[in-house]
């Protein structure tokens, strides 16, 4: 599987310490923390689905499974950015 970053600090976001930096379940920061998260489920799933690239295309035919790993591209892409974002707000 492609690395969600290639930053070699990445965030680790699946803690239970949310509430040691942030006093509110709802503030900017666990929703960017919740964002990720569920960006990199989806991820895992799509990528995991593309894995067997034979099987993929009968499902859902070639074209799509081009636009797919164009989709997982941009998807691992944003991971990294909020990476960034969550490892710059924990350093400010």
């Amino acid at each position: 599987m492609k690395e969600l970053n290639s930053n070699p600090e990445v965030a680790d976001v699946r803690d239970n310490n949310l509430k040691d930096c942030c006093k509110s379940s709802d503030t900017p920061f666990t929703r960017i923390v919740e964002e990720k998260r569920a960006l990199d489920d989806k991820i895992v799933k799509l990528n995991a689905f593309l894995e067997d690239e034979e099987k993929a295309s009968k499902i859902t035919g070639w074209f799509q499974v081009g636009q797919m790993r164009e989709q997982l591209d941009v998807m691992l892409r944003y991971s990294g950015i909020l990476n960034t974002r969550i490892l710059t707000w924990r350093h400010n």
